[in-house]
């Protein structure tokens, strides 16, 4: 397949396997991704990432539970040097193993956001547009474009697809 490529700073595409799912796990078929500004860091060096950019793309993992059982069944489904995206605010303090997490080299990525469940609702519900919120649609083919414009001051999100 092919897909976007982060490697030292640089930026492009690269055919790669198709990625396979463990048991118990569905395997899905990406129609569009945003670029997002952990992909801009990522593109500009940060961990030193060398890879396909995109949370659900790397061996990447998220709890939006933001429950202590979420987040201990995401540490446990992220593989060694892979990354845990913990996204939305919780009221309750959760404690999970660091020893785990430094041993293992997992990558820690906090990403704030308001209650999944109503958001999704509305969304269902028409409540609220997000087209507004698209500031630029890019083909796979055009992710430097992508990149550059995700970049820019005053950018929303930024959408690929295949």
């Amino acid at each position: 397949m092919k897909a976007a490529w982060v490697e030292a700073g640089d930026l492009g595409l690269k055919q790669r396997p198709l990625p396979r799912s463990p048991s118990g796990w569905a395997l899905l078929r990406v129609a569009c991704a945003g670029v997002c500004g952990t992909d801009l860091a990522l593109h500009k060096g940060l961990y030193g990432f060398r890879g396909t950019p995109g949370h659900e793309q790397f061996a990447a993992v998220a709890d939006c539970s933001g429950t202590a059982a979420g987040i201990h069944a995401a540490l446990d489904a992220v593989r060694p040097r892979g990354t845990l995206v913990l996204k939305g605010t919780s009221v309750a303090q959760h404690s999970i193993d660091l020893d785990r997490v430094v041993v293992d080299e997992i990558r820690l990525l906090g990403s704030r956001c308001g209650p999944m469940e109503l958001a999704v609702d509305w969304l269902h519900a028409r409540r609220i547009d997000p087209r507004p919120l698209i500031s630029s649609r890019r083909g796979l083919n055009q992710i430097c474009s992508a990149f550059r414009d995700a970049a820019a001051c005053g950018q929303m999100k930024v959408l690929v697809s295949p």
